[in-house]
Order: C-alpha cells, then structure tokens, then sequence
C-alpha cells in the first residue's frame, strides 16, 4: 500500500484487530476533547468545580492530544479499511483462479476422451483388417498354414489393442465425469433443502434456549444461506441475541425484520469464547456437525479473547470456500 505505512505480513484477523483499535482510538479521543474543552471554558469563566482544579494547561493538552488522537485514529480506519479491501480481493482472485483452473481441467480430460475415442475407432479399423486378411487365409489354409498362424496372431494383438484403447477410452470418460461434477460442486450455491432444514431442527432441538448471534459476508449466497440456517435455529427454540459491539461496525438487512453484523471471512465458523465453552461448546459443535452433515462446511471454534458477546454462541457465514 501506499498511505503512511505499509503491511505486507498482517494477516486478516490482524487487519481486523486494528480497524477495530482505531476506531477505539477515535471514540475514546472524542471524549477527551470534551473533557478539555468543558475544563477550558469553565476555567475561563471562573467555574471549576474543586475536584477539576488544575492548571488551565492542562485542559488545552487534554484539547491537543485528543485532535492528534482523533488524526491517528481517522487515519487507521483510512488504512486497515484499504488493506482489508485488498485482502478480500486478493480471496476473491483466487476463487476465480481455482474456477478457471477447473474448467481448464475439465476440458483437457473432455480433449483426452476424444482422443481415446479416435484410439477406439483405429483399432476397430485394425481389427477388421485383421479379420479379413483371416478370412483369405483361411481360404488358402492347405497351403498357407503359416499365414494363418500369423492372421490369427495379428487379430489378437488387434483385440488386445481395443480392449486397451476401450479401457482409455473409458478412463478418461470418468475422469471428464469427476472433473465435471467437481466443477459443477464448486460454482454451486449452499443450499438447505426443506428436508434438511427439519432433520437440522429435530438435532438441534436438544439445545433450546441457546443465545446466538449472527454475522455474514456481504453477497447474496452468504445472505440466503444464513437465512436458512437462522430459520433453524429459531424453529430449534435456540434465542437470537443482537451484538453486544458498541463501536464503529456494518450491518445487513436480512429481509425477514433481522439484520447481521457484516463479516470479513470465508467458510462458516460457528464460534464460542473460551469462558463460555462449558456452557455453549456443545451446542456449538453439534450446529458445526449438522452443517458438515449435509455437505457444506463449517467448523467449531473459539471467540477472540476481548470479544464482546462471550455469552453467546456467534454464527459467521463467510464466502464459499
């Protein structure tokens, strides 16, 4: 990057961790400016309480370090929001990247098929010239047994060479079929079918009254996806909680009267923080299970130590892995 610094080795979760910093800094640099500035105009109008009682330079330093504060803190959020664009980008790429390498694939053994196929064709050719010069032997057979010995030979090494090629022939085929299918996996969208959705509920029906949140990229598959996993939860009797984060933060309207905290991740994380793992580890993990249950993945983990919401269990639909 090109602002004030540059960080080619933070990783997301740490560009994550200084966005949210600076935006601290801002906040509490806010209220130090008006600390200052209520102490500078009481001193200046003779009205300070004892307790505030100090040296009107005081209140104007208070004034000087919250500005540079609020500079410093402005120009984190400028940066970490720049890189954490980049970063997710840089993800981005490289799901196009996989995308096209798997089409690439799919057509190079799509192209080995068709070869194998010619293969096929010229070894039936083989064979039945072999057949036929088999034939004319045989015709001669009194005084050419020798030649026949030979046809014979040569029609077997033809057969043999048909099997082989029918055998590469169907090789590639599956080949072709598996790449295909992988690739048809990949551009796919997550989706629970109504089937799935009840088998979930009935699992999950055993931790009633769990507290949870919920947070979720920005694209429609993530959005979707995330309504039919909190349709779930909610017919499953677990309690969805709203954020306890009180700092600069984006939300997303679900559009069934809930919103999200928006999240910067791929895959789904079901997380819960450490204190809180007795209590809500189990319900956690048994979520991450019946994800994983019916093909898309997720994992259990544990919360950041200074998350706010320790006493609920947090739900993060990221990009498709």
């Amino acid at each position: 990057m090109g602002y004030l610094f540059s960080w080619p080795s933070l990783s997301k979760f740490a560009v994550e961790e200084w966005l949210n910093r600076s935006e601290i800094l801002i906040i509490l640099a806010g209220f130090v400016l008006a600390f200052g500035a209520i102490g500078e105009y009481l001193d200046d109008h003779s009205r300070l309480p004892k307790w505030m009682a100090w040296p009107k330079l005081a209140f104007i330093l208070m004034v000087v370090i919250s500005l540079i504060g609020e500079f410093v803190g402005d120009a984190g959020v400028f940066v970490f929001s720049k890189e954490l664009q980049r970063i997710e980008g840089n993800e981005v790429d490289a799901l196009d990247r996989r995308a096209k390498a798997a089409g690439n694939d799919a057509a190079k053994a799509i192209g080995d098929a068709a070869k194998a196929a010619n293969k096929s064709q010229d070894a039936l050719n083989s064979a039945s010239a072999s057949a036929n010069a088999a034939s004319a032997a045989k015709v001669e057979a009194d005084s050419y047994e020798g030649q026949i010995r030979s046809a014979l030979q040569q029609a077997a090494a033809a057969e043999k060479e048909l099997t082989e090629a029918r055998n590469q022939a169907a090789a590639a085929n599956t080949k072709a079929l598996e790449a295909q299918r992988a690739l048809d996996a990949y551009k796919a969208a997550r989706v629970l079918s109504p089937q799935q959705q009840r088998k979930m509920e009935t699992a999950l029906e055993g931790f009633a009254g769990t507290p949870y949140e919920v947070a979720v990229c920005s694209n429609s598959e993530c959005i979707d996806l995330l309504r039919q996993i909190d349709s779930v939860l909610m017919l499953a009797g677990w309690t969805e909680k709203p954020s306890a984060r009180k700092d600069l933060r984006t939300t997303i309207n679900l559009g069934n009267g809930l919103s999200a905290e928006q999240a910067f991740t791929s895959g789904i994380i079901v997380g819960v923080s450490k204190p809180g793992a007795a209590k809500l580890g189990d319900a956690a993990r048994a979520l991450a299970s019946e994800l994983n249950a019916v093909g898309i993945s997720a994992q259990a983990g544990y919360l950041a130590d200074n998350d706010p919401s320790p006493d609920n269990v947090h739900v993060i639909v990221g990009n498709k892995q």
